[in-house]
């Protein structure tokens, strides 16, 4: 207790200490501070100096330039605008205030005061020079409406564009205007980051301009950061809540963040067929600019599709991605699935290959993929024996026996009738017996489905390629012409 109303008689002590000094002393430890750099603090003397004479231009002038080294601009001008009022003579207020004004881009009311300096010293070379530079200003300012009025906008224009501005800004690098055009520069070549850059330099001027916002809402959402780009448009709407364009933008910010945290929801639950009407949903609402988020909303449908097995259309998905974003490398993935499924093992090799060279943590995958995919394509210059028996490549041995048995009796020779249809039937029976004695056999399935060419075995293995009529001896069929009967095959 004792201590509290220690530091309770201080502060009332300090309080009526601050309060007693003079104008004059306010000022002297004003100007210390700003010397120590303690800038806030320094600050805080001048106002109080300005508070006991509000008349006096100086704390006005010393407390602007406290303004000005923190950026303060909108403050900067408004203390300066005091002192010429209080001074109208006063060179350096009207020379500081000038220089203010081509910082962020005011050329005219830069002219003025330095105008009005030559007025009071027609001999002040400072406002001379300064003249000149905002000449030559307006002169790059004109040849660079000349070109922007332009019915076609050119790579080279643009580029002398943009040299035009970084000119103008290396004297006006704090104009909202010249920033803002800049930035929009920027974001027309996707150089996002860059275009931050400038946007913020904007905002140093004035922190709350809804053009700046709103273009810093729309950066965002090129980059996919949905969330960002959300805090932009709402911060838009805090400073002007009726403006259109916020408004409009906030909107759509939401329903697509909506419709993809319920396509992410559904895509996770496999409930594909939803998570792909909602991922459309989304598409929907988006315009042409937006080409990284298109591209993965598109990489999204390819995905929902390729587990719902509609390859075709799935990979007409992941193409429309890579039409947005040519380095996705999950679209590139998608699509090499798909056309491996679709047994176009060249293209899904490449596009593995252009998977792994845009992310490179992929490697491992990619390599498995490439390999079983040699290993198809391999296959496809073979006879497909799961296709001879008419089953699926996950079939049993009890499928693959049924199997053999139907199609053995249905092409047995001694069931046609003509010579013609006989011999057909004879290779169409050797073919079935070849693919029965391979899938039947676990040791040569095994071989068969790992891609090893089972022709080129030292021991034998399925060498039906030199035989001569059937490879079977004595295999009898019962129930032909009321008993059974046996066909003897020769080599």
């Amino acid at each position: 207790m004792k201590i509290f109303l220690f530091l309770i008689g201080l502060f009332s002590f300090q309080f009526i200490f601050t309060n007693d000094l003079t104008e004059k002393e306010l000022l002297e430890q004003g100007e210390l501070l700003f010397n120590e750099r303690r800038i806030q603090e320094a600050i805080q003397k001048f106002t109080l100096a300005i508070e006991l004479n509000p008349k006096n231009y100086l704390p006005y002038f010393k407390r602007a330039l406290g303004f000005l080294k923190e950026e303060r601009y909108t403050s900067v001008l408004a203390d300066l605008a005091q002192v010429c009022s209080l001074n109208p003579v006063f060179q350096q207020a009207f020379l500081l205030r000038g220089k203010v004004y081509i910082l962020i881009g005011k050329l005219q009311q830069a002219n003025e005061d330095f105008e009005k300096v030559l007025e009071i010293d027609k001999k002040n070379s400072e406002a001379k020079s300064q003249k000149k530079i905002i000449q030559n200003l307006q002169k790059k300012i004109q040849r660079l409406e000349n070109i922007e009025s332009s019915k076609s906008l050119t790579s080279s224009k643009i580029k002398e564009s943009i040299k035009i501005l970084d000119e103008i800004l290396s004297s006006c690098s704090r104009s909202v205007d010249f920033n803002l055009k800049r930035a929009k520069y920027s974001l027309d070549s996707k150089d996002y980051y860059e275009a931050i850059k400038f946007c913020k330099r904007a905002r140093i001027s004035d922190y709350g301009n809804n053009k700046v916002l709103l273009l810093l809402g729309k950066i965002m959402l090129q980059m996919e950061d949905i969330q960002a780009s959300n805090d932009y448009f709402h911060e838009c709407l805090k400073y002007d809540p009726d403006n259109k364009l916020c408004l409009k933008e906030y909107k759509k910010i939401r329903s697509m963040n909506r419709g993809i945290k319920e396509g992410n929801e559904k895509l996770e639950q496999k409930q594909y067929e939803k998570a792909l009407e909602s991922f459309s949903q989304v598409l929907s609402l988006l315009d042409g600019n937006l080409l990284n988020i298109q591209s993965t909303l598109y990489q999204k449908k390819c995905e929902c599709l390729y587990n719902l097995e509609k390859y075709k259309e799935a990979k007409t998905e992941c193409t429309k991605s890579l039409e947005m974003n040519p380095q996705n490398s999950q679209a590139f993935l998608f699509r090499g699935e798909c056309n491996s499924k679709l047994e176009e093992y060249d293209q899904a090799i490449h596009d593995f290959e252009s998977a792994q060279s845009y992310d490179h943590t992929l490697r491992n995958i990619v390599n498995e993929k490439i390999h079983n995919c040699r290993i198809e394509k391999k296959k496809l210059t073979r006879k497909d024996y799961y296709k001879i028996l008419d089953i699926q490549k996950d079939a049993n041995p009890s499928q693959i026996k049924k199997a053999y048995h139907v199609l053995a009796k249905k092409y047995h020779p001694d069931v046609v009738s003509s010579d013609v249809d006989k011999e057909e039937a004879e290779k169409k029976f050797i073919e079935i017996s070849e693919a029965y004695e391979i899938l039947s056999n676990p040791d040569k399935k095994a071989r068969y489905d790992s891609g090893q060419d089972l022709f080129d075995d030292p021991h034998g293995g399925g060498g039906f390629h030199n035989f001569q009529g059937f490879p079977f001896q004595g295999f009898e069929f019962p129930g032909f012409n009321g008993n059974g009967f046996q066909f003897v095959f020769n080599f």
